[in-house]
């Protein structure tokens, strides 16, 4: 599954679990048939420009379902209407659907463990390039080198929550790679592992959103 909007990968999960609570949505109430009333449960039809629900249609070779899917009662239930029908209803379980398409994104960029974390090469934006290290993955700290003159660590553990800094790395949204304007300071960092993977950043700030791409 991908997200048509982003041209990325969806969360199947999230996905998966909307197409279960569609498939065993039952009727709780019949609601009012008024279309005058429809915005009152968010069921009128999305085409209006105060509409606050959210159709869906689920395509299949044989056949299309549409719902519009509005306001939630409470924590179990929420108010539907098949499109085309006059009749409102209240249903359960709670159907959510988000509208905006990054929150159907599978957000899993990475997930690689400190333990499989070698090296690391750091080149920021502004400063001075360092790495950390270590020879073997049961070495409890990493060993920085390049820290600048007149300046010392904090203590030998200092460097070692770098190396868990791509466990369970998520996404929050993404676009096409886009080139910085020109002059953006760029940061770099380069992640090796013991088993020979190696995984580059390069990353900067945009509009106050922080944006990364990531090569391997």
């Amino acid at each position: 599954w991908v997200v048509g909007e982003r041209g990325y990968p969806a969360d199947s999960g999230k996905l998966r679990q909307l197409l279960l609570d569609l498939a065993s949505l039952k009727a709780v109430e019949r609601k009012t048939r008024l279309a005058g009333n429809y915005p009152v449960l968010g069921v009128e039809d999305v085409t209006s420009p105060h509409a606050t629900g959210a159709r869906v249609d689920i395509v299949s070779p044989g056949k299309t379902w549409s719902l519009i899917v509005g306001h939630s009662m409470d924590a179990s239930d929420c108010y539907v209407r098949v499109v085309d029908s006059a009749q409102s209803l209240l249903a359960t379980p709670l159907v959510t659907v988000d509208a905006d398409p990054k929150l159907w994104l599978d957000p899993t960029v990475l997930d690689i463990a400190q333990t499989r974390v070698s090296r690391i090469d750091e080149h920021p934006a502004k400063g001075s390039a360092f790495s950390v290290s270590r020879a073997k993955s049961t070495q409890a700290d990493f060993t920085v080198q390049g820290i600048p003159r007149g300046r010392e660590l904090t203590g030998p553990d200092a460097a070692d929550t770098m190396g868990s800094a791509l466990a369970n790395l998520t996404l929050t949204d993404v676009r096409k790679t886009t080139l910085p304007p020109p002059g953006t300071p760029l940061s770099r960092a380069v992640f090796k592992t013991f088993d020979g993977l190696e995984i580059d950043l390069t990353g900067y700030t945009d509009a106050k959103a922080h944006y990364i791409d990531v090569s391997a």
